[in-house]
């Protein structure tokens, strides 16, 4: 989150928005909306998972003992802080991340599915997006 903020205004100079939505009640996404991590992009709050649902995005066992998923996982942590183990149980550890850029006319022109629950794009990764 704190990575894709930083970079922001390049996405914004770019044309594109940067939306986040996690499978959270709002409550526990306050620290990104008003709390002291507050993004500049809109964050999402879906706990019933219906945008999960509507994008097939998954959940996975294998995706959660993946040994380069805790590596970046522990990585996050130590340039962060510890993860909320609280909200991670109670939203599911399972979930496997997916990154989509939407056209103006609201198509998907590219996704990208993780294999594990740390494998999102990058800040680098969804710029390049952009410029081809």
């Amino acid at each position: 989150m704190r990575r894709f903020a930083a970079r922001y205004p390049e996405f914004r100079a770019a044309g594109a928005e940067v939306v986040r939505v996690f499978p959270s009640p709002l409550a526990a996404l306050q620290r990104y909306t008003d709390g002291s991590l507050r993004a500049p992009f809109p964050v999402l709050a879906d706990p019933k998972r219906r945008v999960f649902t509507a994008y097939r995005i998954e959940r996975s066992w294998r995706g959660l003992l993946s040994r380069e998923g805790w590596r970046r996982s522990r990585a996050a942590a130590a340039e962060t802080g510890p993860p909320a183990w609280r909200d991670m149980l109670r939203d599911g550890i399972r979930g496997l991340p997916a990154d989509f850029l939407i056209g103006p006319d609201g198509r998907i022109e590219r996704a990208r599915y993780g294999e594990h629950f740390s494998d999102g794009l990058s800040p680098a990764e969804a710029l390049a997006w952009l410029s081809g």
